[in-house]
């Protein structure tokens, strides 16, 4: 996520908000799906979620012992530290 936001934050210094993660995750750990709120796009937020999205497939679980998929949802805050803040 960090490095997803940082490279978006450099074409807009006071990008921030809230990006929720959801993932569907298989019986094996593998990602079966990803999405994101707001969606993946090419500007602000909508980079940032573009970017973790691509990431977050590679991603792998601990396999489970029982059947069918897990659905995890993670919110991630994003703010620029107070040094990094455009005027």
């Amino acid at each position: 996520m960090q490095a997803c936001y940082e490279a978006t934050l450099a074409g807009n210094p006071k990008l921030s908000g809230n990006i929720v993660l959801t993932l569907d995750v298989e019986q094996a750990g593998n990602i079966k799906g990803a999405s994101t709120d707001p969606k993946a796009g090419a500007a602000d937020l909508s980079a940032v979620a573009s970017c973790l999205t691509d990431r977050a497939k590679a991603w792998k679980f601990p396999a489970r012992g029982s059947k069918g998929s897990t659905r995890v949802k993670v919110t991630y805050s994003a703010k620029p530290h107070a040094g990094q803040q455009g005027t």
